[in-house]
């Protein structure tokens, strides 16, 4: 199996380091000293990277006592994209895509969704994949590789092609939670959810609409 260094050279950067304790931790709340502690690293330097992130708007500083507590801003689009980012290099590091392929030569479609495709993902979230094959027996080994990266056990959800076609003509409100929030990790484009009513709007009365268009826009989720 190939070894990718990529994470680990990061992990040398005092910067990265304290940014990933809270991709990995969203939850966690901290504060200097207790951080010094965690990382093995100087009280100045976890005040200073905790302030510089604090000062970017990715870590929310709250008072409590005598001490101020940072924890990770998870309502920021930025703090989301990032998470969903980690999850990706996890992914890359741990070879699962390449290995699962490998073991499972029929998969058509590979993709994670929920949490950890979205970005909203937490310590306790599982992390769940999504196979749509030709048919046969699914070789779940790979899923190991992620347990170890996620310190969770992996969530496979499986279909063959004609189950998946099937499906795709019904009104799953998880066919649609997967459609519209997932990272595809190998297979071609996953085929777009029909735009529905609901999801249909007028544009305001001063926007103008161009000649030959229709007269609703699709509002994305």
């Amino acid at each position: 199996m190939i070894e990718h260094i990529m994470l680990s050279e990061w992990r040398k950067f005092r910067g990265w380091s304290v940014l990933e304790f809270f991709l990995t931790q969203p939850s966690a709340q901290v504060h200097i000293k207790q951080f010094a502690r965690a990382l093995d690293i100087s009280p100045q330097t976890s005040n200073y990277y905790l302030r510089l992130y604090e000062a970017e708007g990715l870590l929310l500083a709250e008072p409590i006592g005598n001490l101020v507590r940072f924890r990770l801003d998870n309502s920021l689009p930025l703090a989301r994209e990032l998470k969903r980012s980690y999850v990706c290099m996890l992914l890359h590091e741990s070879g699962f895509t390449r290995e699962f392929i490998r073991l499972n030569p029929a998969t058509r479609c590979l993709l994670i969704h929920g949490s950890h495709a979205s970005g909203d993902f937490t310590e306790k979230s599982d992390i769940c994949l999504l196979v749509v094959t030709d048919g046969g027996e699914i070789d779940t080994h790979p899923l190991e590789l992620l347990e170890t990266r996620f310190n969770t056990q992996p969530a496979l959800h499986k279909f063959t092609t004609a189950e998946w076609e099937t499906l795709m003509k019904t009104d799953s409100q998880f066919l649609e939670s997967v459609l519209c929030n997932h990272i595809l990790l190998y297979g071609k484009t996953v085929p777009e959810l029909p735009v529905k009513p609901e999801n249909l709007e007028k544009p305001a009365a001063d926007v103008p609409i161009a000649r030959g268009k229709p007269d609703y826009v699709y509002l994305e989720e």
